[in-house]
């Protein structure tokens, strides 16, 4: 199965399934956000969170095939043991955006900043998400 019908797959599952996710991400799961295509050559956008204690966070979008652009991923993410900010940027070709991945170590909250823009530098997508890796422990 290609990995247009594979997102895709995933995508209306979620949507099936009960909506959208939202909240906290388990270690094991494998989380589909949507982010908001801005272009009629974007099919879909947002990312994927996946992985055990150490989750691996992946933008996609699914493009028509003469799309060029650049994209650009910041995670900032705030945990008992403090706060860091993670940021990977680039460009791509053929309307997809290659493998572009941030890992990060829960427990943590994660606010993820997601925006490509084609070659002029017009908006094709963009996300803005916070999400729960594991359970964040309650200050006493």
């Amino acid at each position: 199965m290609s990995l247009f019908k594979t997102r895709a797959v995933l995508l209306v599952s979620s949507i099936l399934l009960g909506g959208l996710p939202v909240g906290a991400v388990s270690a094991e799961d494998r989380q589909v956000y949507p982010g908001t295509p801005a272009d009629e050559r974007v099919a879909s956008c947002g990312i994927t969170v996946s992985g055990g204690e150490i989750s691996r966070i992946e933008p996609f979008l699914e493009g028509r095939d003469d799309l060029q652009g650049s994209l650009e991923l910041d995670v900032t993410k705030r945990s008992p043991a403090g706060q860091s900010q993670s940021r990977q940027a680039g460009n791509f070709v053929n309307g997809r955006l290659g493998t572009t991945i941030i890992s990060m170590e829960g427990p943590a909250e994660l606010a993820i900043v997601l925006s490509v823009k084609d070659r002029s530098g017009k908006t094709l997508c963009a996300m803005r998400r916070s999400i729960t890796l594991g359970s964040i422990p309650l200050k006493i």
